[in-house]
């Protein structure tokens, strides 16, 4: 559904000129072609759906299927035609579409406008509202929302503990020993998260209202009117001096008022509102992180032990080495699209930002604490070759150590995430559009606003706007010099009255 074929330039009682309602005609009868395809698909679709509810509603009942066949057949056939109004319609929208961008360039621009002043005396008269027309609201909303989710996550550990030892000793008392022992341990983590929310909504609703604005009373101002007609006609101009005046008055008066030079004001309209707009949204959050680590440790110790009948002498050697190894990494992004348009005529409706906070992670990059898991990583390894070979041999036996030092390891190296919540944005979003619709229905409802639809024009000729002359200045004629004087210069008796005093 078009907009209103709308022309802020028309405004009620002032001077209008024909060619203005002309183009709004034309491109009227223009969206009528729209509006007709539009209907068609409208009223064929609901038919399907009514149509499908009904099979639907005649299977409960069990009907056979040899009975419903024809109303199945009838269905699909509907369903064909349905196609066949969609493509007509998107066909008909587009050459609309281009028929109306070269109308408005052949028309030109209606935002600024010039014209003489209206004659009308807006101290006197009264815009008033009468319930001359009728209320009717023909909306469409079409709405899509998808949302996307996808995580992935993958560990592994490894552990390898190795421990050798040989130990001698001789008959006179002599006894050495030495012992190796080497571990390793590893581990990694990586995960990805994937989050997309997808939103589209397309609004179009018209509607009519039932109080159309007439100006009653309309009251003249003689002054201001003879200033329009002259402005209008400088060549016809309405003098104001007795004979002048009351020959014009009486000129034409047989003559078809359509055959007469006229000035036409707009004098009231009924009036519609609409309500075209879409919004696209698209959220996307991606986070993905990579965290791994190492460590490995080897000692070796070898001992000399003899024993004396007149002392205890011995000795031992050894050495040790470990290092341990963390990284970390991470990424994430949000990103948040938006596109929102809406036209709106009639009413300015309630138009109300939503908010959107956008969330990245992060990983914990306080120093201290990275120095404690790798601190926390390398004990692992030293725990296993700081203990003796039958000690390890024992645990290893029965299982504990090694579940212990892969708990401790895995602990120390994988670091959860951080939600970081970003600055809200402020976005026009579906809900925003949806607010905004509701609002327009309701002021449509309180008959509040409206552009015109359909104009009344009041035409005044060169007469009526002497008659108007003549009430005011010469009410008793001009047969008083005075009289006379006055009604030229657009002056009552009671304004000189006034001067004089």
């Amino acid at each position: 559904m078009a907009t209103i074929p709308f022309d802020p330039t028309l405004v009620l009682g002032n001077l209008i000129e024909k060619r203005k309602l002309l183009n709004l005609m034309e491109l009227a009868e223009i969206n009528n072609k729209q509006i007709v395809a539009k209907d068609k698909l409208d009223n064929l679709t609901r038919m399907n759906y009514s149509l499908k509810m009904i099979q639907s509603e005649m299977s409960s009942l069990e009907v056979t299927f040899d009975k419903l066949l024809p109303l199945i057949e009838k269905i699909d056939k509907l369903k064909d035609e349905t196609v066949q109004a969609a493509i007509e319609y998107a066909t008909t929208a587009i050459e609309c579409e281009e028929k109306t961008r070269q109308a408005k360039i052949k028309h030109g621009q209606n935002v600024i406008s010039a014209s003489a002043e209206s004659p009308i005396d807006y101290g006197k008269s009264t815009v008033t509202s009468f319930p001359l027309s009728f209320d009717s609201l023909k909306f469409d909303v079409q709405y899509v929302r998808n949302e996307e989710q996808q995580d992935s996550s993958a560990s592994h550990s490894s552990q390898l503990s190795v421990t050798a030892g040989m130990s001698m000793s001789s008959l006179i008392g002599k006894q050495a020993s030495t012992s190796m022992s080497a571990s390793t341990n590893s581990a990694s983590h990586e995960q990805q998260s994937f989050n997309q929310v997808e939103g589209t909504i397309v609004i179009t609703a018209f509607a009519t209202h039932k109080n159309a604005a007439v100006i009653e009373p309309f009251i003249l101002d003689p002054l201001k009117a003879v200033g329009s007609w002259n402005y209008t006609f400088p060549d016809d101009p309405v003098k104001t001096d007795p004979m002048s005046i009351f020959k014009a008055a009486l000129d034409n008066f047989d003559k078809p008022i359509a055959k007469q030079s006229t000035i036409e004001l707009l004098s009231g309209c009924t009036k519609a509102s609409s309500f075209v707009g879409f919004v696209h949204i698209l959220k996307t959050e991606a986070t993905k992180t990579s965290q791994e680590s190492s460590s490995a440790a080897m000692a070796m110790q070898a001992t000399i032990e003899r024993d004396l009948w007149v002392s205890s002498v011995s000795g031992s050697f050894g050495t040790s080495a470990s290092t341990a190894s963390l990284s970390k990494s991470l990424s994430s992004t949000s990103s948040i699209k938006n596109h929102a348009n809406l036209v709106c005529q009639g009413c300015i409706p309630n138009i109300a930002a939503s908010q959107i906070v956008p969330t990245i992670m992060q990983l914990n990059p306080d120093p201290a604490a990275n120095m404690e898991a790798l601190a926390a990583i390398q004990g692992s390894s030293d725990g296993a070759v700081n203990q003796s070979m039958q000690a390890q041999s024992g645990e290893a036996k029965g299982g504990s150590q090694y579940m212990e030092l892969k708990s401790e390891h895995i602990k120390n190296t994988t670091e959860s995430l951080n939600a970081i919540e970003r600055e809200a944005a402020e976005v026009i979003d579906t809900n925003s559009m949806m607010t905004a619709f509701t609002d327009f229905c309701k002021k449509a409802m309180d008959s509040d606003g409206g552009v015109p639809i359909n104009f009344y024009i009041k035409r005044l000729t060169k007469a009526d706007i002497a008659k108007c002359y003549i009430r005011k200045f010469y009410p008793n004629g001009a047969s008083d010099p005075k009289a006379a004087q006055r009604g030229m210069m657009g002056q009552g008796a009671e304004e000189e009255e006034q001067e004089e005093e």
